[in-house]
């Protein structure tokens, strides 16, 4: 009778399997002492498009395997986009040979540019669509999953975020002309694959006739620049077609000159799309293409509730009451903002409190201090389920709690977003045998309710609310689900559908 020396294991180690026999230890019943390693290769390619990339448009972008790839990481698209002054103004004024006459009314562009361009975002496989979320969703991400370490360079370099302070001072790159240091911003997508490790999409699993595509939606001009320190008069001004007053300070003396702006929308000098992808090999690649398999994702629901103008009166509390009937299938996270609509005085798109810029500003005790003071409008929530009250808190454990659940704590307490895990969903990882804290949004009602002090508004918002024009305020509400994505001989799809 022989006497059996080690087992082989079938599957890979899972949160148990480290507990009883760690990953440290020379052999294991549950690992043999070899084992199986498979090459693959990370690349940064370039990745076309189909449509003109620009200011209120929007672009397709195509994801084929022999173009991006066995498996797919990430999606950012990166732009430089031109200014409004011209080629010879900009110039001058980047020299510092020309000044503006009056520096407080000065355009720049919005901050936060990289999440403010994006509308729209939409992930679609064959006729179905998996994700769609606007540039709210990658500035609530990255408030989550950046820490204090890399978040700082991330705002300045990446997503061209700037403070309101030195916005209104023009002590920006290029005095505002420039969102970043170079001129370029980057706009990370955060989909389902990029979100976490070990999560990348096969596209070498994708078969020729199944249509992969990432729509992206710009925002107009007239939603990404703003001036120093003056709010916008209406919610379409723009410094195109403008007369402005020009200093040339090379003499002694400030020489006044009248310039006109030029009238058309000002294009992209660049707008590039990158993915980040891995090659495989054999018998990796040939599994990946051939096997059928399920994927374990993401998807996240986008909601926008508007609040009427009757709710919406300064200094009377009210209740919102918000049927997320949009969710379906297991929901794992719930994360929300509220937002004054008239964020668009200095198109500060970022702005989740009570106060806008001059408001913010003003709460600043002294000229050293650059960290204003947010006040939140949300005063208590609930989180209902069917007819039963899951969880019922003040505006602080919302924020302050969630903000916890996830690396980058005190930023999104500081941002003023709120938000809930369902159980211990936060730090589920791709080795969690089973997600924890779920609920399934297709059997049971998931029911926000809200209590908001609306704040009181601003003269501009009130003869813009006469107007018929934007006023109010509205909240947004991400849903992050799970589901699976099915691959069988070249045909995807996710398993759950509505």
């Amino acid at each position: 009778m022989s006497v059996m020396k080690r087992l082989v294991d079938l599957v890979d180690r899972g949160p148990e399997d480290d507990w009883f026999f760690p990953s440290s230890a020379a052999e294991t019943l549950f690992r043999s002492t070899w084992p199986v390693t498979h090459n693959a290769v990370p690349e940064v390619v370039e990745v076309g498009y189909l449509g003109a990339a620009g200011w209120g448009r929007r672009i397709t972008v195509p994801l084929r395997a022999r173009e991006t790839g066995d498996l797919l990481s990430w999606l950012c698209v990166r732009i430089r986009p031109r200014s409004w002054l011209g080629a010879d103004l900009e110039s001058r004024v980047l020299a510092g040979t020309w000044d503006y006459a009056d520096p407080s009314g000065a355009w720049c562009w919005a901050a936060s540019l990289a999440t403010a361009a994006i509308a729209k975002v939409e992930w679609e496989i064959g006729d179905t669509l998996i994700e769609s979320w606007g540039g709210e969703w990658m500035d609530v991400w990255s408030r989550l999953r950046l820490d204090g370490g890399r978040a700082p360079v991330w705002d300045a370099d990446i997503y061209g975020q700037r403070p309101a302070t030195q916005l209104r001072e023009g002590a920006g790159p290029g005095a505002g002309l420039l969102p970043s240091e170079d001129g370029y911003i980057y706009c990370w997508l955060p989909l389902s694959f990029l979100r976490r490790p070990q999560t990348a999409f096969p596209m070498v699993a994708v078969g020729e006739s199944t249509e992969v595509r990432v729509h992206i939606t710009f925002r107009p001009f007239a939603e990404v620049v703003r001036r120093r320190a003056q709010p916008r008069t209406t919610p379409d001004e723009v410094p195109l077609g403008e007369t402005l007053t020009m200093l040339d300070v090379t003499g002694p003396t400030p020489v006044p000159w009248q310039v006109r702006l030029p009238t058309a929308v000002p294009e992209f000098d660049d707008a590039t799309v990158f993915a980040g992808v891995v090659q495989l090999e054999d018998p990796l690649r040939s599994g990946y293409m051939r096997e059928p398999l399920e994927m374990l994702y993401e998807p996240v629901r986008h909601m926008v509730f508007d609040v009427a103008d009757k709710q919406a009166v300064a200094g009377v509390p009210t209740t919102l009451q918000l049927r997320l009937t949009e969710l379906n299938g297991p929901i794992r996270e719930l994360a929300f903002v509220l937002r004054r609509k008239g964020v668009w005085g200095y198109n500060e798109w970022t702005n989740y409190g009570a106060l806008l810029e001059n408001a913010l500003v003003a709460t600043i005790p002294e000229v050293g201090v650059r960290v204003p003071r947010q006040e939140p409008m949300l005063t208590r929530g609930r989180l209902w389920v069917d007819n039963a009250v899951w969880r019922e808190e003040t505006e602080q454990w919302w924020r302050v709690e969630y903000g916890l659940e996830h690396r980058g704590g005190v930023r999104a307490a500081a941002g003023v977003v709120y938000g809930f895990v369902l159980g211990d969903a936060a730090r589920w990882t791709v080795d969690d045998l089973q997600p924890a804290g779920t609920v399934n949004a297709s059997r049971a009602e998931l029911r926000l309710e809200l209590e908001v002090l609306p704040p009181e508004p601003t003269p501009a918002e009130m003869e813009d609310c006469e107007a018929g024009g934007r006023s109010g305020w509205e909240v947004h509400v991400f849903g992050v689900g799970l589901n699976w994505m099915r691959f069988v001989g070249g045909v995807v799809g996710p398993l759950f559908q509505d």
